[in-house]
């Protein structure tokens, strides 16, 4: 039925779009346009990538549809160009790279009529090799590991200290863990969550997918144009589905916690402070390897394509100098050309709520009461609300064919504030606690399911994701969009959250 609706949405919005017919499409100079790497690596000379901001030599046809280009945002604005060019060794200085650059661009824009200013250019460097960081930091962990499933093997009956430091690492242990089926009441209640999480999984996967392909130098821009107009509900789509992740993860987290307070009579800081470790160790041992991979310059040469000199310079820069914010969880606080993996933000970012979380559920414990988890709600929604409000933002951040250039999308206000940053994401991951503790509350009951029930439970799973697409797809700005951007992300969590409820109880599946 999703699928659907995102197809009727899909068809309506294209037919409202504009862009350019393929005769004025015709008229346009290439917004991309690179030079072979393999014969400029094959002549010595260097590889490097140019932006330039063009202007008309006289008032023409051509430079109007570029001004309209700049007015459509589903368009890309055609008033700027992007070059990679093969430049000679000789030209050792940065400003003779600039001028042989222009020299270069401006000669193929005389019949367009265009003048064609540099803004800046990189070139492709071999990133010095330092052997010893990457071959140390790479044999220890190997070691390490080999180690651990020796120790393991050969202990019959594993010590406390065996189990604590060395089985984690046991490839024994963790080939049993990967084949071993939870026997937890709730576990097999919950199966369903498994299929949601793997559906979820291949939407982001296809999702990153999709936006490495964009940020590519595309020959025909008409054509992404086009794909871009027909897939904007896609877009919306993706920019909401992290948040079935979101909602599982504190559901989880509380059964595991409520689970313990029932077992032991309490929770209590130690408890908290132990959840919260093992989180982190959990998490280190892969973020400090992609660091160590992308800190060093072998990693770095071999992991990202060589003909963009930009994202490695970028890469090479942001690991060397902000690597701390993504083995400490703090990164969704950086931009994105600051970031030494994009990705990583969402770790640091459901690391932050699990924390939050864990304080909220051992308040919750101590006093009683909900009182805590109400307030917190509340002020994850005021707190995002007087963000979209003061920073004057839309409720969703709409990613334009222009957003998929690296400098738009490296220094893009609203994707810090409206996709990366922990407060967008907070009242999510508290409607997975409520969530959490109402399952517990009922986990032993045997519940009538009824009809009104089946009624709510598929209006919720089909309907209100499409709602919420439905409502983000329009631009909403000012106290409209205040009041509405925090309940947005919140919504389409509750619609899943309640499928998942609903096929715990045999409903759907």
């Amino acid at each position: 039925m999703e699928i659907q609706w995102l197809l009727i949405f899909t068809l309506m919005h294209y037919s409202a779009c504009h862009i350019f017919t393929e005769k004025e499409h015709a008229l346009l100079p290439p917004l991309y346009e690179m030079d072979n790497y393999t014969e400029c690596k094959m002549q010595n000379n260097l590889y490097c990538q140019a932006d330039f901001t063009l202007s008309p030599l006289q008032n023409t046809k051509l430079w109007e549809l570029i001004q309209i280009s700049r007015k459509e945002k589903f368009m890309f604005s055609r008033d700027v160009s992007y070059r990679t060019l093969c430049v000679p060794q000789k030209y050792e200085n940065i400003e003779d790279r600039k001028h042989f650059a222009e020299r270069i661009v401006n000669e193929k824009l005389k019949p367009f009529h265009l003048a064609a200013k540099i803004d800046d250019i990189v070139c492709y460097r071999k990133l010095p090799f330092d052997i010893f960081s990457l071959d140390f930091g790479v044999s220890t962990y190997i070691i390490f590991v080999l180690l651990a499933t020796f120790i393991d093997k050969g202990q019959k009956s594993s010590s406390v200290f065996v189990e604590r430091a060395f089985q984690p690492f046991s490839l024994k242990k963790n080939f049993k863990k990967l084949f071993q089926t939870p026997s937890k009441d709730s576990y097999q209640k919950l199966k369903c969550i498994q299929g949601i999480r793997v559906l979820a999984c291949i939407a982001v996967i296809l999702d990153h997918s999709k936006v490495s392909h964009l940020m590519s130098n595309h020959e025909v821009t008409r054509e992404f144009e086009e794909a871009y107009s027909v897939h904007y509900y896609w877009f919306i789509f993706d920019y909401f589905v992290i948040q079935i992740f979101l909602v599982i993860s504190p559901w989880l987290l509380t059964l595991d916690v409520l689970d313990l307070y029932e077992k032991n009579g309490r929770f209590t800081v130690k408890d908290v402070f132990l959840m919260f470790i093992n989180r982190c160790l959990r998490l280190w041992p892969v973020l400090i390897a992609i660091v160590f991979i992308l800190r060093n310059s072998y990693g770095l040469n071999k992991v990202l394509d060589l003909t963009t000199p930009k994202v490695i310079e970028l890469s090479d820069k942001s690991c060397r100098t902000n690597w701390m914010a993504t083995v400490f969880f703090y990164q969704n606080f950086y931009f994105v050309n600051e970031s030494c993996s994009m990705g990583a933000w969402y770790v640091s970012a459901d690391v932050q709520l699990y924390g939050i979380s864990l304080i909220i559920l051992y308040l919750t414990l101590k006093t009683k009461s909900t009182a805590i988890l109400k307030l917190s709600l509340l002020l994850s929604y005021l707190i995002f609300a007087c963000i979209i409000y003061f920073k004057k933002l839309d409720v969703v951040f709409r990613p334009y064919p222009d957003f998929f250039h690296l400098e738009n999308m490296g220094r893009s206000s609203e994707l810090m504030y409206l996709y990366l940053m922990t407060h967008v994401h907070a009242s999510t991951y508290l409607l997975g606690i409520c969530f959490g503790m109402y399952y517990h509350t009922q986990k032993s009951e045997k519940i009538q399911v009824t009809k009104a029930f089946v009624i709510f439970w598929a209006l919720s799973f089909f309907g209100l994701p499409v709602l919420v697409i439905g409502i983000a797809s329009r631009v909403w700005t000012g106290v409209a969009a205040a009041l509405v951007g925090p309940l947005l992300k919140p919504l389409f969590a509750f619609g899943f959250a309640v499928g998942i409820l609903g096929m715990s109880r045999n409903v759907g599946g």
